[in-house]
């Protein structure tokens, strides 16, 4: 399992080279996508991370009201601790409720973590995917929060 994870994140890193920053809010969500994706990278260049080096996380309409989520978090250097939680968001009016999450993946003495999963939703809405990094080395713990743009489930 572990080594799927691996291979997950190393081809989430290799697809973020061709990524462009879709960060979303209520007002982005005029037009309907297939999918999107956003990298940590893409977010304000004044955020500064310690020992997150990236994270991503990207959304796709797989079809038949099913949607799947992918993620990872790439520390800098070898961590004690990489995770990274996946969440659907739908778009409830102007806010985003809670529409499922995908399990924590968690590695140990690693240089990267990434999940993957599908979930049914509800088709005539907008969701998109959150995902929550962590990186923990000794005492020192650092965690950051990339969305994706919303797509619609029709």
């Amino acid at each position: 399992m572990k080594a799927i994870r691996k291979i997950l994140s190393i081809g989430l890193v290799v697809s973020l080279v061709s990524s462009f920053s879709l960060v979303a809010s209520a007002e982005d969500v005029q037009t309907p996508l297939i999918g999107a994706e956003q990298s940590l990278l893409d977010s304000d260049p004044a955020l500064r991370y310690t020992l997150i080096m990236n994270g991503s996380v990207s959304i796709t309409e797989t079809g038949q009201g099913l949607i799947s989520l992918y993620g990872q978090t790439s520390p800098i250097g070898v961590a004690d601790v990489v995770s990274i939680s996946l969440y659907a968001e739908r778009l409830n009016g102007n806010t985003w409720v809670s529409a499922g999450s995908i399990p924590k993946a968690i590695d140990y003495n690693s240089v990267g973590t990434g999940t993957y999963g599908t979930l049914k939703v509800s088709r005539g809405y907008y969701y998109r995917g959150r995902a929550v990094h962590s990186v923990k080395k000794g005492t020192q713990t650092e965690s950051a929060v990339s969305y994706t743009q919303g797509i619609w489930i029709g």
